[in-house]
């Protein structure tokens, strides 16, 4: 892979045996060989059976991170860069860690390193560390199947900070199960377990210059967490604008969000 000189005239396409294009995150645009080793020797041919077993494998992985990313949601639309590579970088941990069974049907128990999820952030370019800079407590009862979020009082220029002209924002949460992922001899990695439930929850909208009280934030499943799960809580501030009729209005790319406590 390659990168197209900054100085040259910009274009995305394909042209000759080079395809050049863009991916989220990187601001470069992205120049690549057409051509290479067909898909039918790959899937057939005797030499390829490692790189089949790695493909498979990897698949179980990205599926699993694209599962991650939609228990993330309403936080992940925070997000201000493609996040599947990383997150499949992380099941790829997971994977290769806690199972040594045969390479392309290995699983992924991610109840047994869910830690590695904590922490994990959605954003590059402003981080919502930088944003609220000040830790914020939260514990996930399993047997329950509740979060709780201490909020401390908000104090603009003291310990909330926004780079954007946005006048508002609000807190957003999301909270809810990832299960273990295991392979199926028939399926592979075809059949992704479906979450169970998902809760959400949001603030009201403050306006930037007003500081707030102290909040504590609850957020209840119907369930407590079964053995394969892995209860994940994410949290986000997303900025807004007043409309002509008197509400607020979500501004896109203008947030950030992070996976703040995983049970």
């Amino acid at each position: 892979m390659g990168f197209l000189d900054p100085n040259a005239t910009q274009f995305t396409g394909t042209v000759g045996d080079f395809t050049y294009y863009r991916l989220p995150g990187i601001d470069r645009i992205i120049v690549r060989r057409k051509g290479g080793v067909s898909k039918k020797r790959i899937k057939k041919a005797p030499e390829f059976e490692r790189t089949r077993q790695n493909n498979v494998e990897f698949s179980g992985c990205a599926k699993v991170a694209a599962y991650i990313h939609d228990q993330l949601h309403p936080v992940a639309r925070l997000a201000d860069y493609n996040v599947f590579p990383p997150l499949t970088a992380i099941m790829k941990k997971i994977q290769l860690k806690c199972d040594t069974g045969n390479r392309g049907e290995r699983n992924i128990r991610i109840s047994r390193y869910r830690f590695l999820l904590e922490g994990f952030q959605l954003n590059r370019a402003h981080p919502f560390g930088g944003i609220i800079r000040q830790p914020l407590h939260a514990s996930i009862d399993r047997e329950r199947g509740t979060a709780t979020i201490e909020i401390p009082p908000l104090m603009p220029g003291m310990n909330l900070f926004s780079p954007w002209k946005a006048s508002y924002y609000r807190l957003v949460f999301s909270f809810g199960p990832i299960q273990d992922f295991m392979h199926d001899p028939q399926w592979d990695y075809q059949r992704c377990p479906y979450p169970r439930s998902r809760e959400s929850a949001e603030t009201p909208w403050v306006h930037l210059t007003q500081p707030t009280d102290r909040q504590t934030i609850t957020m209840q499943l119907p369930h407590a967490a079964a053995e394969d799960e892995t209860l994940m809580l994410a949290i986000g501030i997303q900025m807004g604008s007043p409309e002509p009729d008197g509400g607020i209005w979500g501004n896109a790319k203008q947030g950030a969000g992070m996976v703040l406590r995983v049970g």
